[in-house]
């Protein structure tokens, strides 16, 4: 007959079915750690990509609004000088002619007081 094993061996037996549970069970966190560190990097590097993405993108849109706004600017310029100019032509335009109708009236009215001043005076 065997003997039978003593408190010792007991316990050891137990102790060390428990040790190699806890060690399986700490390797296999070891490798999901692992795992999630891998990929944690890789995002990590994947949002770093993005992000400069982003920048660039930002700076490129922010440079066609500033041409834009740049280019509006100038038409707007330009619309102002030419309806200045035109203004300006119109108003030399309606001068010129108040000043042929003005002279043509006082032409007229000299021509009619001299001939009421030639009548009355004969």
């Amino acid at each position: 007959m065997e003997k039978q094993p003593d408190k010792f061996e007991v316990l050891m037996d137990w102790f060390l079915g428990d040790a190699k549970e806890i060690t399986a069970s700490q390797k296999e966190m070891t490798e999901i750690l692992s795992a999630l560190s891998e990929k944690l990097a890789k995002d990590t590097e994947s949002l770093g990509e993005t992000a400069d993405s982003l920048k660039r993108t930002l700076v490129e849109n922010q440079r066609s609004i500033s041409l834009a706004i740049s280019d509006d600017a100038k038409a707007r310029e330009e619309f102002l000088t030419k309806f200045r100019r035109a203004q300006a032509s119109r108003a030399e335009t309606l001068t010129r002619q108040i000043l042929f109708i003005t002279a043509g009236c006082t032409i007229v009215g000299a021509a009619v007081g001299a001939a009421i001043a030639i009548i009355l005076l004969r």
